[in-house]
C-alpha cells in the first residue's frame, strides 16, 4: 500500500502492489479513499482497478481533490481479489495505507 501523494495541484493519488500465486484466472484491486475528520470516513465509492491475468498487479488510484474538504489526513483503503480457475472469487485482507496530511480545495 502506497502513501497518498499529490498528483497535481488539486488531486491526490495512491498505489497498491499485489502478487497472486497459485492457479487463478484474473486478479484486481478495489479501494476507496478516506479522510480523518474525527474518525476515518470514506470519501469515495469503491474504486475498481483493472483486471490482469499476470501474477503481479500494480494499481494507482486517484482522488479528485476538488471539494474533498480541506486539510486532513487522507489514506487509501484497499483489498485484492482474484478469480480462481473454478470461478471461486477469493478476497484478501482489507489493508490501510499510511495516512498523509494534504489540503484539498
Amino acid at each position: 500500500m502506497g502513501e497518498v501523494v499529490p498528483n497535481n495541484l488539486i488531486d491526490l493519488k495512491a498505489g497498491t502492489s499485489e502478487d497472486c500465486s497459485g492457479s487463478f484466472r484474473t486478479q484486481w484491486t478495489q479501494g476507496q479513499f478516506a479522510n480523518d475528520k474525527g474518525g476515518w470516513g470514506r470519501i469515495t465509492n469503491s474504486l475498481i482497478g483493472p483486471q490482469t491475468s499476470g501474477q503481479h498487479n500494480d494499481t494507482t488510484f486517484f482522488l479528485n481533490g476538488s471539494g474533498s474538504g480541506g486539510r486532513h489526513n487522507y489514506r487509501l483503503e484497499a483489498r485484492g481479489y482474484a478469480m480462481a480457475q473454478d470461478d471461486t472469487q477469493v478476497r484478501g485482507t482489507l489493508l490501510y495505507g499510511k495516512a498523509s496530511s494534504w489540503t484539498c480545495i
